[in-house]
């Protein structure tokens, strides 16, 4: 048991070492959207958890589609690319009231 601790304690230290580690700046983004969001709509701690998995889940989602894109079409890419997105709003609508959810389409559009 200790052995793994020190394992991945040591890659999470080796993580942050190495400036470009992906892990580390995904974490950092992440954590940047959520206080930026936090800020904008006033998201509650239970909220800031749901919205953060949302966010590594849509990473994760995205690299796979742009992997996809690659050998599609266009009109397939297009295609995919508003179904992610359409995808996302659903999600992201399961979290924020709908207060809050207007309150950013209404920031977004004053953008």
């Amino acid at each position: 048991m200790t052995n793994r601790i020190l394992f991945f304690t040591c890659l999470l230290f080796i993580s942050f070492l190495n400036p470009n580690n992906l892990f580390a700046q995904n974490t950092a983004r992440v954590e940047e959207k959520v206080t930026k969001m936090t800020a904008l709509v006033h998201l509650n701690a239970e909220q800031q958890k749901q919205y953060k998995a949302l966010l590594i889940r849509n990473e994760q989602e995205k690299n796979a589609l742009l992997e996809k894109v690659k050998t599609v079409s266009a009109e397939e890419k297009k295609s995919m690319q508003q179904a992610f997105k359409t995808n996302y709003e659903n999600q992201l609508r399961k979290i924020l009231t709908v207060a809050q959810f207007n309150q950013l389409k209404k920031a977004s559009k004053d953008k």
